[in-house]
């Protein structure tokens, strides 16, 4: 893959994480459209996520055993930082209730780590099951969802149920399979992408990821952002951040919180404070990464980098 091509996978990442950031600190308020908003580019990370590993996963040479432990040893370790900090903060977390309470965190119950999980189960049914039985069970699977059928517990969530998600990890894996690397968008498939993206954020005041749409909302989004970051001089801070997603993602959510919450009270809520409440928080804790894995190059502790995500 050369290296535009590379910058620019990196770059929908780092615009992928912003989102995740918009899911989890939502808009307080009552303003229906700033809600709407805030939900459309918040149920945009995931997918994106998924979408992309799929079309990576297509062509990779490094043994599944390798990826999956490149995986489950970050996940582990920030999964415990953070159960820690909930346990000492949240008065619903006993030491009766550890037991039981620790694997459901690391394994996205009652937590934001599900992402994980779920991509561990996409690569491996890929490698068993047909495509086609894939897609069409991962639709159908959406869709029992969407209605609220499967009957689900506190174990078993639409948020880790890998077939909510498969569909977005196969039409990336397919479409490498198929047409290689070079991603081509005819304008008007462009066209089309801008009303669907238009027509969901009105149609859908609170989307989910196992909504049908959701999967053509993602394509969408996923297409125009291509042709506009392919089109453009490449940013090396958007690219790092990219770089930086995995990290971001497993440790970001309690000082996110905290920090959202330090700004709403200053500005005293309201729209101003909602707007700029994301944006801050992103950078703030894109900043506090970047130091850190600064201080581990410093240090040369290379592998604990590694360990902790960083590429």
């Amino acid at each position: 893959m050369e290296v535009k091509t590379s910058n620019v996978f990196w770059e929908i990442k780092a615009l992928a994480i912003l989102s995740v950031f918009y899911a989890h600190l939502v808009w307080e308020g009552d303003w229906e459209t700033g809600i709407a908003i805030y939900e459309s580019i918040g149920c945009l990370g995931v997918p994106l996520f998924m979408l992309m590993a799929g079309f990576f996963d297509a062509k990779s040479r490094t043994p599944l055993r390798e990826r999956l432990i490149k995986l489950f040893i970050p996940l582990f370790i920030w999964g415990t930082l953070t159960f820690i900090l909930k346990f000492y903060l949240d008065p619903l977390y006993t030491f009766s209730t550890f037991p039981s309470d620790f694997p459901k965190w690391i394994y996205g119950c009652g937590s934001w780590y599900y992402f994980i999980p779920v991509l561990f189960w996409c690569l491996l049914l890929v490698r068993y099951i047909n495509c086609w039985v894939l897609l069409i069970v991962g639709i159908v699977s959406m869709i029992l969802s969407y209605m609220e059928i499967i009957p689900y517990n506190d174990y078993f969530t639409p948020y880790t149920n890998p077939f909510n998600y498969i569909a977005y990890f196969l039409m990336g894996r397919e479409y490498r399979l198929r047409k290689g690397d070079d991603i081509i968008v005819p304008r008007i498939i462009l066209i089309l992408s801008v009303f669907v993206t238009i027509g969901f954020i009105f149609l859908f005041k609170i989307p989910k990821y196992w909504n049908p749409f959701t999967l053509l909302f993602t394509i969408a989004i996923f297409l125009i952002f291509w042709s506009i970051l392919y089109k453009i001089p490449q940013n090396k801070l958007i690219v790092k951040i990219g770089k930086l997603s995995m990290v971001l993602y497993l440790c970001h959510l309690q000082i996110a919180q905290a920090l959202a919450t330090r700004i709403c009270a200053y500005l005293g809520g309201g729209v101003i404070a909602n707007v700029i409440k994301v944006p801050v928080v992103f950078f703030i804790v894109v900043a506090l990464v970047y130091s850190l894995e600064l201080v581990l190059t410093k240090m040369k502790l290379e592998k604990l980098k590694l360990w902790l995500g960083y590429k």
